[in-house]
């Protein structure tokens, strides 16, 4: 075997390899949420590439690259799961919003107005589950919350937590957000094995409404096996297939 053709095998076994480990992936990650930070500074341009995301860590500079929630909207609700997870709604009620509400980029494009999932009524202090996480394949995420986005600021929850509910005991604690009208992004990385469950929860405050809920769900960042990248299956595939065309093309210049 030459050795033009020994590495072109080599390579094509790395890319069999890579799509292996991606559809049967480890389940040996421990289970962690970090709390990241908060965005008040894009608060409604969360798909403009053009604005600037500290918080954003794929490089896309776009909210929701991999995936997200919106829970409602003037076009209904949108659901986008990358590989790897499912999302459960636990508040029983949608609001597509009104005029109040802040106005939104649409992931397809343009503007849409915002709206929340959220539950009626509520008591002042109580703590509410808005989704629950599952991972299906080990990974590890950034999620994103929405929130501050309703007609009543105090629709929007006073804090904001993603606790671990199956696989482990993983908290992120409450993470302070004061209610208002203007929009704002928290962050948080979350990490876990297949069957683990991450539940969004927040802290119901007093409003006019009596309702608590939140507006979008981002899903950012990228999966891990073990706790190292993995190369997404294409990137594998188009290495193998360079290498093909060097080696094809170093035997017609020999020929």
């Amino acid at each position: 075997m030459t050795r033009n053709a020994t590495l072109l095998a080599v390579v094509l076994a790395l890319a069999s390899a890579g799509l292996n480990v991606l559809a049967h992936p480890s389940s040996a990650l421990a289970g962690s949420v970090t709390y990241l930070g908060s965005d008040t500074q894009n608060a409604t341009a969360w798909r403009t590439a053009s604005a600037t995301k500290t918080l954003q860590i794929d490089g896309s500079n776009v909210y929701g690259s991999q995936g997200y929630d919106v829970m409602g909207s003037s076009i209904g609700a949108l659901l986008s799961v990358p590989t790897g997870l499912s999302i459960t709604q636990m508040a029983p009620n949608q609001f597509n919003g009104n005029a109040g509400y802040l106005n939104i980029d649409n992931p397809g494009g343009g503007q849409i107005r915002s709206g929340v999932r959220y539950f009626n009524p509520v008591t002042t202090g109580q703590i509410e589950d808005y989704v629950a996480i599952t991972f299906t394949h080990a990974g590890s995420y950034t999620f994103g919350i929405f929130t501050d986005n309703a007609d009543y600021a105090g629709i929007s929850p006073s804090d904001l937590r993603i606790q671990q509910t199956t696989g482990g005991s993983a908290d992120s604690g409450l993470i302070a957000n004061t209610p208002t009208r203007t929009g704002e992004w928290y962050f948080f990385d979350v990490t876990g094995s297949a069957g683990d469950v991450f539940t969004v929860s927040g802290i119901a405050v007093s409003n006019p409404s009596g309702s608590d809920g939140i507006g979008i769900l981002s899903i950012d960042g990228y999966s891990t096996i073990g706790g190292s990248v993995i190369p997404e299956p294409g990137s594998l595939v188009l290495l193998a297939a360079g290498v093909a065309g060097l080696t094809l093309a170093r035997r017609r210049r020999s020929a």
